[in-house]
């Protein structure tokens, strides 16, 4: 499940961060020998019946019933949408990452959860690029910021 936050379901949404958020912490506690693991599933859509007769709805209270309303916004997107995943494939992926000697942190299913994720990612660099001298302004008198990121080797500044 993804931390990428689906326009209208803010619970879904902020449930799946709070499991991404776990997992992060979760795989970092457990030590080599106990052979546990954890992994972040970010899948894109399938096509199954999760908005069709399965899903059970509910009437909308009036002041999230307009017509601009994120809600009816993704009910309209998710109903008008062909899904490109096919739940079979997914589950032979989930199965080969199962047997992974060291499965990723995250794995996106499906080729446009791939795009999402790379497309926050870029974004989130972009921003921290752009406000740079914003973030390294917080540091208190006497920090270098250059000794601090020296402090990181490997990872691109």
């Amino acid at each position: 499940m993804s931390g990428n936050t689906l326009l209208g379901r803010n619970i879904v949404s902020d449930t799946l961060v709070a499991l991404e958020g776990f997992t992060e912490a979760f795989v970092k506690e457990m030590f080599p020998e106990w052979n546990i693991k954890g992994v972040i599933v970010e899948p894109g859509g399938f096509r199954t019946d999760w908005a069709g007769g399965s899903l059970v709805r509910v009437p909308s209270l009036p002041p999230y019933d307009s017509e601009d309303s994120p809600s009816v916004l993704f009910k309209k997107h998710v109903t008008s949408q062909t899904f490109i995943g096919d739940p079979a494939r997914a589950a032979k992926a989930l199965v080969q990452i199962a047997d992974m000697e060291e499965p990723p942190l995250r794995i996106q299913l499906g080729s446009e959860s791939l795009l999402i994720v790379r497309h926050k990612a870029m974004k989130t660099i972009s921003d921290g690029r752009k406000f740079e001298e914003l973030t390294h302004s917080t540091n208190v008198d006497g920090i270098d910021k250059n000794t601090v990121l020296d402090m990181f080797p490997g990872v691109d500044a």
